[in-house]
């Protein structure tokens, strides 16, 4: 009989083998292409496939190393973060990057239990300046950076 030393490692191992799953399964239909051209499918595919290697790895650990167990869930703030990115997502086309990293780290600051509107405002305008800096300036992303 096998038994769990960590359910905490054992299940986290078991979510991201989960999750590059269905990440390798989502882009089957999208052409992988060459090595020397690469498709679509090609980075999704290999993300997919380092995230199942490392949840193999933990999920192992749980079995051979002692650790601790499964806690309770902080639905809240998991909840309060995973709406902060859908927010990302639906504004950044339609208000701009800049608009939509304010709105993440914003949003995304009501799931911690300690604020500090000062620190907040100086990482929210520094993150934001350097996304646009990287995505558009240095990486020359065709992303909308202010609202048309």
């Amino acid at each position: 009989m096998i038994r769990i030393k960590s359910s905490q490692d054992l299940f986290g191992g078991a979510m991201l083998i989960a999750v590059g799953f269905l990440g390798w399964w989502l882009v089957q239909d999208l052409p992988m292409g060459r090595l020397v051209r690469m498709g679509p499918a090609s980075t999704p595919s290999l993300i997919s496939l380092i995230l199942v290697g490392f949840g193999v790895v933990i999920s192992a650990r749980g079995l051979l190393i002692e650790g601790p167990g499964l806690d309770a869930w902080a639905w809240r703030p998991l909840a309060i973060i995973t709406g902060s990115i859908v927010a990302f997502g639906a504004l950044l086309e339609r208000a701009g990057l800049v608009a939509a990293a304010l709105a993440l780290v914003i949003i995304s600051t009501l799931a911690a239990p300690d604020k500090r509107w000062g620190e907040l405002a100086v990482f929210a305008v520094g993150l934001t300046v350097a996304c646009v800096l990287i995505f558009k300036s240095f990486l020359g992303l065709p992303l909308q950076v202010w609202p048309l």
